[in-house]
C-alpha cells in the first residue's frame, strides 16, 4: 500500500502533539517528514 502525504501529516500531527514539539533523538527525523 502507498502511504499518502495526507496519511504522513497526520501521523507528523500526532506525534507533535504527543511530544510537543520536534525535539530530542527523534528531531532530524521530524524534520525530515516536515520537508516531504
Amino acid at each position: 500500500s502507498t502511504i499518502t502525504r495526507e496519511a504522513i501529516l497526520v501521523i507528523l500531527a500526532a506525534h507533535v502533539s504527543a511530544s510537543g514539539e520536534c525535539a530530542g533523538p527523534n528531531a532530524t527525523h521530524c524534520r525530515n517528514l516536515l520537508e516531504v
